[in-house]
């Protein structure tokens, strides 16, 4: 029996904040559970002329190491503990692998036997992370949290992250997908562990009534055009930021997020407003000043599997919203205006300044009202509720059939 959860995590709470998938769906679980959140180990060294920014994001970890090295509770939910182990991403040799799994291992099975949790399910987002668990006992405990397709990552190794993800999918009770893209993308190698486990929101913080606009977004010039989330090549088109910035000269192009990309290139253009990281707490009023709320992702194998998770949060402020298309966005095609290529998210940025985008304020916000942050908690103690206990993971044949009886329903 179960007596708590150990969260791998993708992201570093102390760095990124809590908006990503996991640390949501954790915070909710640490409602009634006890649960312990381990900050990102990684999936590479920062590499100059490889890695984006790598001086910076060494700096970011060694200050989140040496501040919360220890277990500490989250204030505001005291059954989740968080931690930033002492780990080394190095992961070229079994050696390397081994030693640091040994390493973040001894660390992570004090921490959650100091929070009395000593036989959890072990909820991993970074695949990297499969050589502590193993070593801290818990390989017959996994579910693994496939928000992302970690081996399409630009600056990573990709044939040893895929590795790293057989070794977790092979180890896995269940795969939980955040893209329904890269689920069937997928399911030859998952069989019938993959489960669709969509993305959620947290409505009732993402909302635009009474909210005050922030003294630095109120010097900017309307109409605006606002992006919220992480600015990188990986993650957004640049050159479709430079066409928007060149479109549409009187309007003002509102980024928030941190950057770890050239600076200057965006920024050349006097529209472009890069307002940097802000707090999770301080979004929707950021949100709340755009026009127009825009969701433009590169036409790359990582980005065509992503869910953003920052489309639910423009819908349920009500904005009207411009994205790249896929099939994961698609499904709000009738509250969403989605592009092919360029041209069309130009026109769709004219045609929302103009007043003419898809669905009303309140369809927009209808359509992820259900889509709460609580309601994946909840599904998520469904799905190991109907796990049966003492049991091996099940193996998949080579199509991808399960090994053994069948799994929980599907959502």
């Amino acid at each position: 029996m179960s007596d708590g959860i150990v969260c791998f995590a993708g992201q570093d709470w102390y760095i990124h904040g809590r908006a990503h998938c996991d640390f949501q769906v954790m915070r909710e679980l640490a409602g009634d559970d006890r649960v312990l959140v381990v900050n990102s180990i990684g999936m590479r060294v920062p590499i100059p002329g490889r890695t984006e920014a790598p001086a910076r994001r060494i700096v970011r970890k060694l200050r989140s190491i040496l501040r919360h090295y220890l277990a500490r509770p989250l204030p505001a939910v005291p059954n989740l503990l968080l931690m930033s182990p002492v780990a080394v991403p190095a992961f070229t040799t079994r050696a390397a692998r081994r030693l640091n799994g040994a390493v973040v291992a001894a660390q992570v099975r004090a921490a959650a036997a100091a929070h009395r949790v000593r036989d959890p399910w072990v909820v991993v987002a970074v695949p990297t992370a499969i050589d502590a668990i193993e070593l801290a006992g818990w390989g017959d405990r996994v579910i693994y949290y496939r928000a992302d397709d970690n081996a399409a990552q630009p600056d990573v190794d990709h044939q040893l992250i895929r590795a790293f993800e057989d070794r977790v999918i092979a180890a896995a009770h269940l795969v939980l997908y955040s893209s329904a893209t890269l689920l069937e993308r997928e399911r030859e190698r998952v069989g019938d562990k993959g489960v669709f486990f969509d993305h959620g929101v947290e409505v009732d913080h993402f909302h635009a009534a009474d909210r005050t606009e922030p003294t630095d977004v109120a010097a900017i010039q309307r109409p605006r055009i606002g992006f919220v989330g992480a600015i990188d090549q990986q993650s957004v088109d640049l050159d479709l930021i430079d066409r928007l910035a060149t479109e549409f000269p009187d309007a003002s192009i509102v980024m928030i997020g941190r950057s770890a990309t050239d600076d200057a290139r965006l920024t050349a253009h006097a529209n472009v407003h890069l307002l940097g990281a802000r707090a999770y707490e301080e979004v929707p009023d950021y949100m709340a000043s755009f026009d127009v709320a825009i969701n433009p992702k590169p036409a790359t194998a990582w980005a065509s599997a992503a869910n953003p998770i920052k489309l639910k949060e423009y819908l349920a402020m009500g904005l009207p919203v411009v994205s790249s298309g896929s099939d994961d966005v698609a499904r709000f095609a009738d509250v969403v205006a989605l592009a092919a290529d360029h041209d069309e998210f130009v026109e769709g940025v004219r045609a929302a300044l103009a007043g003419a985008a898809p669905g009303s304020v309140a369809a927009r916000r209808e359509s992820v009202l259900v889509d709460g942050w609580n309601r994946r908690a909840e599904r998520l103690r469904e799905l190991i509720a109907e796990l049966p206990t003492g049991s091996a993971p099940r193996t998949t044949d080579q199509n991808g059939a399960a090994g053994t009886p069948n799994r929980p329903g599907r959502n």
